[in-house]
């Protein structure tokens, strides 16, 4: 296979943090091709400090070929949103941008990751008769990074590695994050392009359950990405079911959490007892921040019940 690689990176309002991804872009060992930035309407002079900081130039500040530390020039390319339309649309810009320039492999990064040096060169490593390949990621303290691996339709629950899965599991999975998946053309191809309609929660775990479903998702164990922000996962339990509650999630996204669940079941029904654990999931939504003392109780009760009513309507995107 040949290897000329695109990096995409989704950006909103995170300008510093974006520039550490940048630079560690920069600093592989193996040579990225492209970086494909794709701003979602940022509002905090994303566009100026990739102006001032070299990382695009010209009169349109869309595009520069900038010279590469590892011998190499590597061309920037800017995409500007309109309006917010979330990192599902986002990826879904990059991706397609990539393969219409003839990009032979695909590397999707959030703005708030930075990979390791020598990430690509671990992940086209194992790229012999791969088509997705993904790797570890720690979080700012070092610590594993526990991520939904394998993705339950029936019970609509995320597995996580370390925690639900043997380690002997670890070498293939069902799902996908686009903090570091490296997707071949041909794949995208295949499967087609992130789904808009999610704008954020369970976009890549959509495009991961698409993707297994003819491919193998090679996940390797070499940690390829940190995490800038972010920390370790505790576990807690809510009306019987074991839950992983990472660094608080934000209260607007709890509607997206909950209408996306009935998105997931639209694409992939499984019979009368995914609808069952639909329920238990949105209600386990509503109430876990009243159980757990948030100081946002009513106003992610609200927003669940507000991800219902446009969960059974089937409203969808923002």
């Amino acid at each position: 296979m040949s290897h000329r690689v695109a990096a995409v990176v989704v950006t909103h309002n995170r300008k510093q943090l974006l520039s550490v991804c940048l630079e560690a872009l920069l600093e592989q060992t193996q040579p990225l091709q492209a970086v494909i930035i794709v701003d979602d309407n940022s509002t905090d002079g994303t566009r100026e400090m990739l102006i001032e900081a070299g990382f695009l130039g010209g009169e349109s500040g869309k595009r520069k070929r900038i010279r590469y530390p590892r011998r190499k020039s590597i061309e920037v390319i800017y995409r500007a949103s309109k309006s917010n339309n979330g990192p599902a649309a986002g990826f879904a810009i990059g991706i397609r941008t990539a393969v219409e320039k003839g990009f032979d492999w695909v590397w999707t990064m959030d703005d708030d990751v930075a990979p390791l040096p020598d990430a690509l060169e671990k992940l086209l490593s194992h790229s012999a008769g791969e088509y997705c390949i993904l790797g570890e990621r720690i979080n700012p303290d070092g610590s594993l990074f526990q991520w939904p691996a394998k993705f339950d339709l029936v019970r609509l629950k995320a597995y996580f590695y370390d925690k639900d899965l043997d380690r002997a599991q670890q070498r293939r999975a069902d799902g996908v994050c686009w903090e570091g998946v490296l997707l071949h053309r041909d794949l995208i191809a295949t499967i087609g392009y992130p789904s808009e309609d999610f704008f954020i929660v369970f976009d890549d775990t959509e495009y991961g359950l698409r993707i297994s479903a003819v491919y193998n998702i090679l996940h390797i164990r070499d940690v390829t990405v940190r995490r800038l922000v972010g920390g370790k996962t505790s576990e807690r339990s809510f009306l019987g079911l074991g839950l992983a509650s990472r660094t608080r999630e934000s209260a607007w996204k709890t509607y997206y959490s909950v209408r996306n669940l009935f998105l997931l079941r639209k694409q992939f029904p499984r019979g009368k007892y995914q609808l069952l654990f639909l329920w238990v999931n949105v209600l386990r939504k509503a109430f876990s921040p009243f159980v757990f003392l948030d100081d946002t109780p009513l106003l992610r009760f609200r927003l669940a019940l507000k991800g219902v009513w446009d969960g059974i309507r089937m409203v969808s995107n923002r």
